[in-house]
């Protein structure tokens, strides 16, 4: 690019109501230089395409230097950091977007330039089943050296985050408020953390409050972010499905986990389904679809199962070599037969267990977590 641009100047110039970044962006191309742009006439600026006399008479009313300054200095004291657009290090899969940011506050370790990054998001009231999905994806993810990318709201979002750092792999989460304001104020544990094992974005000044209007702007980051984008669970307003439809706008792959039809948050994923996401299950589903991802060999490594405790005592009874009758596995657990069938066939759908005919079922090859253990740990 560019080089770098005076980071003063470039507050001063992207804290102007109504100039955005594609504006700014098209007034650097015409003066060369954010100063440039802030000494111009009125004249002279409204030469620029997009610029008319209020958007003229704004720049005029610019912030001034002081207080860039002190945005400055508030960063480096929270030990954070700007990118502008013009910058080397600004991440390149953002930077192809229809409206990349013109400057990022930045803390943390884990890089914005991820070669393999991958948003998992969803709704702030998740089922047990979803948290259970999110935390499992997540960890795969790690596994296969992904970046996980998402927004710490509540809900899915803080899953997907806490149990990346909890399995040793990188995570960046972006915010709708300035960087030393966390939102939700519960989630100020996890951002610190974050400050420190993963990284923490934001567009907006430091200081800046969150607001209704903060996080559509958050989620086109988050999408842009990324080569593709998870939804877990969403109701049919869910600003997840935002995040889906920015991330089909910027020509990504978008990916739905599929839920129960008694479920509300499932409505958003199912629909996304039938507008032709790709359905996912594991890991595998995504990298298939992303040119240049390959996930680990299927005959080296088992996929990976979470069981509730009951599902573990219908596992430790099973084999992969002798099929057992339903009666059997009942009395073998002291479950009753119709609990040890429901249970079957939700192990069977999590491809753990085969069923053979006469009701006989064996183990399937695979390993498998204990998820009431790992939900405790969220």
């Amino acid at each position: 690019m560019d080089g770098k641009h005076d980071e003063s100047a470039l507050l001063m110039l992207s804290s102007v109501p109504g100039i955005g970044p594609a504006r700014i962006r098209n007034l650097i191309g015409r003066f060369q230089t954010a100063e440039a742009v802030l000494s111009a006439s009125s004249a002279d600026i409204k030469r620029v395409e997009g610029i008319d006399e209020r958007l003229a008479e704004a720049l005029r009313r610019a912030p001034s230097r002081s207080w860039a300054d002190k945005q400055r200095e508030k960063l480096k004291a929270h030990e954070g950091r700007l990118v502008s657009y013009w910058d080397d290090d600004y991440p390149e899969l953002l930077r192809k977007i229809y409206d990349p940011p013109v400057l990022l506050f930045i803390r943390g370790q884990v890089a914005l330039s991820a070669q393999k990054t991958l948003a998992i998001v969803g709704t702030r009231r998740p089922t047990s089943y979803g948290r259970m999905a999110a935390a499992y994806l997540a960890e795969a993810c790690v596994r296969e050296g992904v970046v996980v990318v998402s927004g710490l709201a509540r809900g899915i979002d803080t899953v997907a985050h806490e149990k990346t750092i909890q399995s040793g792999g990188g995570t960046i989460g972006v915010m709708g408020s300035g960087l030393d304001i966390p939102y939700p104020p519960e989630n100020r544990g996890l951002i610190n953390r974050m400050f420190q094992d993963g990284c923490v974005v934001s567009e907006f000044p430091m200081g800046t409050e969150p607001a209704a209007g903060h996080f559509p702007r958050r989620n086109r980051i988050i999408a842009g972010l990324c080569r593709g984008t998870v939804v877990v669970e969403a109701g049919e307003r869910s600003g997840a499905l935002i995040t889906a439809a920015l991330a089909l706008e910027q020509g990504r792959e978008v990916f739905a986990v599929p839920g129960s039809i008694k479920n509300k948050a499932a409505r958003g994923p199912h629909r996304l389904i039938r507008d032709g996401a790709k359905l996912v299950e594991n890991i595998e589903d995504v990298f298939i679809e992303i040119p240049g991802w390959q996930t680990s060999s299927a005959e080296t490594v088992k996929q990976r199962v979470m069981l509730t405790n009951k599902e573990r005592q219908v596992w430790a009874v099973l084999t992969q070599t002798d099929s057992k009758h339903v009666d059997n596995i009942a009395g073998e657990t002291g479950l009753n037969p119709s609990e040890c069938l429901s249970l079957l066939l939700s192990m069977e759908l999590k491809d753990c267990v085969q069923q053979h005919n006469g009701m006989l079922f064996t183990r399937s090859d695979c390993d498998v977590d204990d998820f009431d253990r790992e939900m405790s740990r969220i």
